[in-house]
């Protein structure tokens, strides 16, 4: 606080004080005049009479002020005022062991020591199980081992990651899981037959395999391995953080889920975060060095912010994304990504998957992912570099000798095939869609906005290389209305005039270029 306010703060506990004590002495002057035989009310055969408080009650009240007025003099309570005996926290006994444990803590950490390392100091550990007991337990238990929606602390099977570096994360900024609805999106024989493909283990070549592919993979993995970037549980071991029964998927299905683990970083001081997650990793992690197993992916995003990371689970660390997942997003322009993100966010574009994701991020968050996205190098370069000889000298002797010098040189090739403005033949008839349109049809070439090889420009996006499967979802998504937001609604209008068999073949086309 300013030193105003202190000033304020101590004034206002003065006149507190002051008020209090002329009440109770005005009242104790008045009382004195009491009479005790004289009748104020009667009612129903009682009668109050007008008895004067007892001395002591106003001699208690006095003592308690003096008491009060004492210890202020004494001890802080008024504004910044220290007392005259010059007390602090550090004083107190139960406070006491706090300072030297949190420099010893925060010494060992300045010094290079990791969560295993602190492991080994039984006092950090019992300081840890402490503020455990205190702080985490009502949601973990005791013991760690967690309960029904709660997870255990005590095996190897992490939603977010149970490495040093996140496993800090999630204690300092907390976690908010969710697993969104699908009533509305799935019918009821979907979710029953989704259930039992999920209580088999992901049976390859099941029914309801596609379903769990569109709908469920960009948080739970192709095969139901898990996500830590987004805290997607993996679905085929046997730890189940809401049951198992067919009754209790179905119900998740229907009706989602959200889980919010607090954030301590303003409840807890750095040490006792770093005391805490001591406690938690020697549950689980049983030798010193034995590391929780952890997905390769979580070393991939180290250097990677909070936000990009989640946005890396299922696009990639590279932004190559997932076939028939997630799209690619490296070299896609940031305006692109940006508005992209916004119209998820508003429920302009149809993804349940994506909309909850970006529920709990905020405006500065959402505009992280794009630059990172947008400064990676495409995954289908659009420039090749190679190493060819060139001649930089060459002579004749008399005899009719030639000699020729050659020097090794490196040389950046395109990999776009300049066919704009050339008259081209196609052979294929995606290709002369893709490249020359249809005018006939009113359906101009897919290049006109997204460029030459579709390397997209702007607000329009990188079609090169793209994921097949997702390049026709969602030109499906514009034909039938459930996407928009472009300028005129023309990729809407352009997309009504595909057929099916075009639809698929232009998605085919351009993620082979």
């Amino acid at each position: 606080m300013t030193e105003a306010w202190y000033w304020w703060s101590g004034l206002l506990t003065s006149l507190f004080l002051i008020v209090m004590a002329s009440a109770v002495y005005s009242t104790y002057r008045t009382n004195r005049g009491a009479d005790k035989s004289k009748t104020l009310e009667s009612f129903d055969g009682v009668d109050e009479n007008d008895g004067p408080v007892p001395s002591l009650v106003f001699l208690g009240y006095f003592t308690f002020f003096i008491g009060a007025v004492v210890f202020l003099v004494l001890y802080p309570g008024i504004g910044n005022f220290s007392g005259v005996l010059g007390w602090s926290p550090e004083d107190d006994s139960v406070n006491a062991h706090r300072a030297p444990l949190e420099s010893r803590v925060m010494g060992l950490v300045s010094g290079g020591a990791d969560l295993t390392e602190l492991m080994q100091q039984d006092d950090i550990v019992r300081a840890g199980a402490s503020v455990f007991a205190n702080h985490c337990a009502g949601c973990h238990g005791q013991d760690g081992r967690g309960q029904h929606n709660f997870p255990t602390l005590t095996d190897k099977d992490w939603l977010y990651g149970g490495d040093d570096r996140h496993l800090l994360a999630t204690i300092r900024h907390g976690r908010n899981g969710h697993m969104p609805f699908w009533d509305d999106r799935l019918s009821a024989d979907q979710v029953t037959a989704l259930s039992g493909y999920i209580a088999a283990g992901l049976p390859q070549g099941d029914t309801s395999e596609s379903v769990f592919v569109v709908n469920c993979a960009s948080c739970h993995g192709v095969r139901g391995q898990g996500n830590y970037a987004v805290g997607g549980p993996n679905l085929v071991d046997d730890v189940w953080l809401h049951g198992d029964q067919m009754d209790d998927l179905e119900a998740i299905i229907y009706a989602g889920a959200r889980n919010e683990m607090p954030a301590f970083d303003g409840q807890l001081s750095n040490g006792q975060i770093y005391a805490v997650a001591s406690y938690v990793a020697s549950l689980s992690r049983t030798e010193a060095g034995a590391y929780p197993d952890v997905d390769d992916f979580l070393a991939g995003t180290a250097s990677l912010t909070m936000t990009t990371a989640v946005c890396a689970g299922c696009h990639g660390v590279d932004g190559a994304g997932i076939e028939g997942v997630a799209p690619e997003l490296a070299a896609l322009s940031v305006k692109y990504l940006n508005t992209q993100l916004l119209r998820f966010r508003r429920g302009e574009r149809n993804n349940r998957a994506m909309q909850t994701v970006l529920e709990d991020m905020n405006r500065a968050d959402i505009t992280v992912a794009p630059e990172y996205f947008s400064g990676l190098p495409p995954v289908t370069p659009d420039v090749v570099i190679r190493e060819v000889d060139a001649v930089v000298a060459a002579g004749e002797f008399e005899d009719g000798t030639v000699v020729v010098e050659t020097e090794s040189i490196v040389e950046s090739v395109s990999t776009i095939p300049a066919r704009r403005g050339d008259v081209v033949v196609y052979d294929d008839p995606f290709a002369e869609l893709a490249n020359q349109g249809d005018w006939d049809r009113g359906i101009p070439a897919c290049v006109t906005c997204h460029l030459t090889a579709a390397v997209g420009s702007g607000p329009f996006p990188r079609l090169r290389g793209q994921d097949a499967s997702y390049l026709a979802r969602q030109l499906s998504a514009w034909q039938q209305g459930e996407r928009s937001g472009d300028p005129d609604n023309m990729m809407g209008s352009i997309a009504k005039k595909l057929t099916d068999e075009e639809i698929r073949g232009l998605a085919d086309y351009f993620s082979k270029l």
